[in-house]
């Protein structure tokens, strides 16, 4: 009995390197596995070549895995037999007592243990074990062969088996933007472009547009001189021209025409033709038609046919690269500032897309376009300065600036984990 014992604690050891190999190999991230392409390490090739197969691989930690339980468990029921017999016990009874002790030292020191470390430590775990799972996939090549022929069979997802680097997720990517432990970081500039560019194929017109209340406009029954007041004033290039209401845009003034065509004497001489897009329409498709149309600025239109804002060329660059100043454009602060640690400064105006990305929460996209918005739906009034709101037990918002008509400005703190 006792020249068992050592069999059945290797076989054990074995059932651990089985379960922490499975889940090893399979929460690589392929930020990872795209270093390891890159890498002259033995180790990292032969686990680019273990994953080259992934489903051969998995059938041959399975298979592996299954034989040393049962081995595991048929070692251990006959040295039971042997107490039974040995001590004059009940065989059933003592039988019994052996399937439940063994299997709760497989799923606990078999299953259990060696895959949470196998996830903790999945990088270091699948380099140490390369070598040995690499020699047992030769030793048992040919039923891993024929279980994953027959699996094809079976299976109606034939082309399931591809490679397992060939898609970044979305929090992969974001995590690689983020980290600092490459050989050449990005700086804060280059990151914000490439959130940028990756948030940009999703991007709705109403998250970046200029809504109606802050679009600068002329009516066109007024004289050249309002117009050329306006447009020193508000420093656009391009000026929407309405009759009656913003709600009727007629045509666009463009600043070059007064002096291209000074014989002009009116705004509805000077006026182009404006164009109209919905407010539904991706960023994308839009930016896509300014390269067809030749065109800088929209007027966005909601399902009424309000006008609901403008949206620009540079609206849409901005959405890339971030805020582009010229010499027309008054100081502002920034739509985000970090104060310290745990404390932000926010404008009203910043986009909950970028906020949920920021803080990692999950405030409705469809629902609401910025920060001001949802706020407003949260208090159901305009908050006066110093009013608080709570958010998932982890961030407080607490109004800097309102003006009686929306919100300016909110200070954003993120609470500890005690003061919640």
């Amino acid at each position: 009995m006792l020249p068992l014992i050592p069999v059945i604690f290797i076989l054990l050891l074995l059932s651990a390197f089985f379960s922490g190999s499975e889940i090893a190999y399979f929460s690589l991230s392929r930020i990872y596995l795209k270093k390891l392409e890159n890498s002259k390490q033995a180790s990292a090739k032969r686990i680019l070549r273990l994953l080259r197969q992934p489903r051969r691989l998995l059938i041959t930690v399975l298979l592996g895995n299954t034989f040393v339980n049962m081995g595991f468990s048929s070692l251990t029921a006959l040295i039971a037999l042997k107490i039974a017999k040995e001590y004059g016990f009940n065989t059933s009874l003592t039988v019994t007592i052996q399937v439940i002790a063994s299997t709760l030292i497989i799923i606990t020191f078999g299953e259990i243990i060696p895959k949470l470390m196998g996830l903790a430590t999945a990088n270091d775990f699948a380099r140490i074990v390369s070598l040995p799972l690499q020699l047992i996939s030769y030793i048992l090549y040919l039923p891993v062969w024929l279980i994953d022929k027959f699996s094809l069979l079976l299976s109606s997802k034939q082309g399931s088996d591809r490679h397992i680097m060939s898609r970044l997720t979305t929090e992969e990517f974001h995590n690689l933007i983020q980290s600092e432990h490459s050989k050449h970081s990005l700086d804060e500039n280059e990151k914000q472009m490439l959130v940028g560019l990756f948030r940009f194929r999703e991007a709705k017109l109403t998250e970046i547009y200029v809504p109606r209340v802050k679009v600068k406009a002329i009516e066109v029954k007024q004289s050249l001189d309002q117009l050329r007041d306006l447009i020193v004033t508000s420093g656009h290039s391009r000026i929407p021209v309405y009759r009656e209401t913003i709600d009727d845009i007629v045509g666009m003034i463009y600043v070059k025409d007064l002096l291209l065509f000074p014989e002009k004497k009116s705004i509805s001489e000077l006026m182009r033709p404006a164009w109209f897009v919905t407010e539904n329409m991706k960023v994308q498709a839009l930016l896509n038609q300014f390269k067809i149309k030749k065109m800088q600025m929209a007027i966005v239109v909601d399902e009424y046919g309000g006008t609901s804002g403008i949206i620009s060329l540079e609206d849409i660059l901005e959405e890339i690269v971030g805020e582009i100043h010229d010499e027309y454009d008054h100081d502002e602060s920034p739509e985000l500032m970090q104060i310290d640690a745990k404390t932000w400064r926010a404008r009203g105006v910043f986009n909950i897309r970028q906020f949920n990305q920021e803080f990692n929460t999950s405030i409705d996209t469809d629902e609401y376009d910025n920060v001001a918005e949802y706020l407003l739906s949260q208090f159901n009034h305009v908050p006066a300065a110093g009013e608080t709101h709570l958010l998932e037990d982890t961030l407080m918002f607490k109004i800097l600036e309102s003006d009686g008509k929306s919100i300016k400005q909110v200070e954003i703190t993120l609470l500890d984990e005690e003061n919640e």
